[in-house]
């Protein structure tokens, strides 16, 4: 399936529990109040100044919030990366943290791979995303 469409569901890559305590850390995680004291790369949407209705992302938020580093940094998920894409190993590019609320606009399609993939060698077939849906996702 992957070879044809480009995806693959794997509907197991995150615990019940690791998935609870991603959606209880969003609120800290976007109110600033980071775990390990460390800002992430990026962060976009601010309690206070930005809409409330407004999509929201943080980069690398894995450097900041101990629940999303659990999960992004979980050597189980490179494994699965490295036999998909038939490498010896994985490592972790970075992490996007999106929120949309009800009602906010959605994002377009997109890829992030060119960007990322220019980072690396050998260039070709060297990136993969994983996108877990903490809620409810359809079309």
């Amino acid at each position: 399936h992957f070879d044809e469409r480009g995806y693959v569901l794997q509907p197991d890559v995150v615990s019940d529990d690791d998935r609870a305590a991603l959606c209880d850390a969003f609120e800290r995680l976007f109110r600033g109040d980071f775990d390990t004291g460390v800002y992430p790369d990026e962060w976009h949407w601010r309690e206070g100044i930005s809409k409330p209705d407004a999509f929201r992302e943080i980069v690398n938020a894995w450097k900041s919030c101990d629940a999303v580093a659990d999960v992004a940094l979980d050597a189980r998920i490179g494994k699965r990366c490295a036999e998909l894409m038939g490498w010896p190993g994985a490592r972790l590019a970075q992490d996007d943290v999106l929120w949309k609320p009800a009602g906010a606009a959605g994002v377009a399609f997109h890829t992030d791979g060119n960007y990322v993939s220019d980072n690396f060698v050998p260039r070709d077939d060297n990136s993969v995303t994983v996108w877990i849906a903490l809620d409810d996702a359809d079309e």
